[in-house]
């Protein structure tokens, strides 16, 4: 492979890189977002050192914060298959 090639590849890869962050970076923005509304919410429906009737379990809040990460997760996967899908439909040609 030429040196042309190889720099394509890797400005691909790191474009790839770089929307990973900024999709994970969305993610744990709009989690610290929450994270402050329910720090706000505790701090306003109870009596200090007491947790409010009705605020979910903590196994159900890390079980609910594992299933959307697995969600981001999962959408990673298909933005980088969306971004070999071009590649593969260019490489065949020609082939046989």
């Amino acid at each position: 492979m030429s040196d042309t090639h190889n720099d394509v590849i890797e400005t691909l890869r790191q474009q790839q890189v770089d929307a990973i962050e900024g999709q994970s970076k969305a993610a744990m923005s709009a989690l610290a977002e929450w994270q402050k509304g329910v720090a706000a919410f505790v701090a306003s429906a109870a009596p200090a050192g007491k947790t409010p009737e009705g605020l979910p379990e903590p196994q159900s809040m890390l079980t609910d914060y594992f299933r959307f990460a697995e969600q981001v997760l999962a959408s990673q996967y298909e933005f980088a298959l969306a971004l070999l899908k071009p590649q593969s439909a260019g490489s065949g040609a020609g082939r046989s």
